[in-house]
């Protein structure tokens, strides 16, 4: 049976909860040492995979430019944000005892801004999925087995208190999407 590397958050796939196999440090080297991050492989299952509608995507795209508001809450911005601000907002989100914004807001804009970043830098495509592990909206390569959850992966951290990892993710598509293995075709 074929396997879809569908990168790490994914899998925990919230609207189930069920994980199905376990997670695997990736180690991917960077400019200044090495980033460690983790995937998921899973089975191939029955999917209903559609293109997200003009009002799904001007819906994502306002999270989008809503999240530019949270970084500059958080960060002094003189420039286009960077993954790696991201990851430095959402630390400071979780830090902070106050928050000006919810889980519920967070996930939608960063997952926004994020799912969009790849869409625009790795060849990809905003996707609904329906499977056995839920409904969930996601970032497919438009020509590659490569495909991550944007949503689920900002809720996975929200909910297991972690941080640092938008960067990481990134380069882990993107490493995916260079690997061999991963140049399956998209049907």
């Amino acid at each position: 049976m074929k396997i879809i590397f569908i990168i790490t958050l994914l899998i925990i796939h919230l609207s189930c909860g069920n994980r199905i196999d376990k997670k695997k440090e990736v180690q991917i080297p960077v400019e200044n040492g090495v980033m460690k991050t983790y995937e998921t492989p899973v089975k191939n299952s029955p999917q209903v995979v559609r293109k997200i509608s003009k009002e799904e995507k001007d819906k994502i795209d306002i999270d989008a430019k809503n999240c530019i508001v949270f970084l500059k809450y958080y960060l002094s911005l003189n420039a286009e944000p960077t993954l790696t601000d991201l990851d430095q907002a959402f630390i400071l989100w979780q830090k902070n005892k106050e928050k000006t914004y919810t889980a519920q807001q967070v996930q939608q804009m960063l997952g926004s801004y994020f799912g969009n970043y790849c869409v625009n830098t790795l060849n990809m495509e905003w996707v609904f999925i329906e499977d056995e592990y839920g409904k969930d909206f996601a970032v497919q390569s438009k020509e590659f087995d490569v495909m991550t959850f944007p949503f689920s992966s900002i809720q996975k951290r929200i909910d297991d208190d972690e941080n640092d990892f938008i960067n990481g993710l990134y380069l882990l598509i993107k490493d995916k999407l260079s690997d061999d293995k991963s140049k399956r075709k998209v049907k």
